[in-house]
């Protein structure tokens, strides 16, 4: 009887140190979001203040933040890659270009948070005698407008203060962030096929024949 007892003792406190033996699971923190600067901003200056919110990790553990800036929505060709335990961090950026940006949390254990959401931005070209054409505006539809049918034309308006011959890529699609469509449009009118019930968003990229780029907003608008 007493060997019996022993052995049952003995198997529970194996039991008990194999249980407390096992490693506790660090997890990964959450992926921040992005603050500023806004989306598809058109930026006048070549030094750019980038910022996020502050990520969550389960185990409350010290987070650096990794910012990636890119010239490239694949995040293929990067133009600057760094960490900081700040929520923000300035970078000098290249004139006339667009650039993505993204930022990932790691905690001390080296777990890394998924990427944020991509944003986009757009730097002016440097100062010549040729002048930029201005921003695509909106003719129809209007932003947020509702329309019905399953086709609609994109149509916007610019302008260039040299008269260059202007033309533009259209991005279009469901997505907040529409692909590339059309490139190079000489016409101020494009027909799209459409589904109801959606929401769609599109923009224009307006260039003139010098290089000059100008980005555009993103709008949108329902199908019925």
């Amino acid at each position: 009887m007493r060997k019996i007892n022993f052995l049952l003792l003995s198997g529970l406190m194996l039991l008990s140190c194999t249980a407390e033996d096992q490693p506790v699971e660090n997890k990964a923190p959450s992926k921040p979001l992005l603050l500023a600067p806004e989306n598809d901003l058109f930026c006048t200056t070549d030094v750019q203040i980038f910022e996020w919110s502050r990520a969550t990790d389960p185990e409350e553990d010290e987070l650096v933040y990794n910012l990636e800036i890119s010239e490239d929505k694949e995040f293929k060709n990067l133009f600057f890659s760094g960490e900081t335990g700040n929520l923000s961090k300035t970078v000098p950026l290249k004139k006339g270009e667009d650039f993505y940006w993204r930022v990932s949390a790691r905690d001390k254990n080296g777990n890394k948070s998924e990427y944020s959401a991509f944003r986009s931005l757009y730097t002016e070209a440097e100062a010549t005698s040729n002048f930029l054409p201005t921003a695509a505006v909106v003719v129809s539809p209007e932003e947020g407008a509702q329309i019905s049918g399953t086709t609609t034309s994109l149509e916007w308006t610019a302008e260039d203060a040299d008269g260059d011959q202007l033309s533009f890529d259209l991005y279009f699609g469901k997505s907040v962030e529409p692909e590339l469509l059309k490139e190079n449009l000489a016409a101020f009118t494009y027909d799209v096929s459409l589904e109801t019930g959606s929401t769609y968003y599109w923009k224009v990229i307006v260039k003139d024949e010098h290089g000059g780029i100008t980005g555009g907003k993103v709008w949108s608008f329902t199908t019925e």
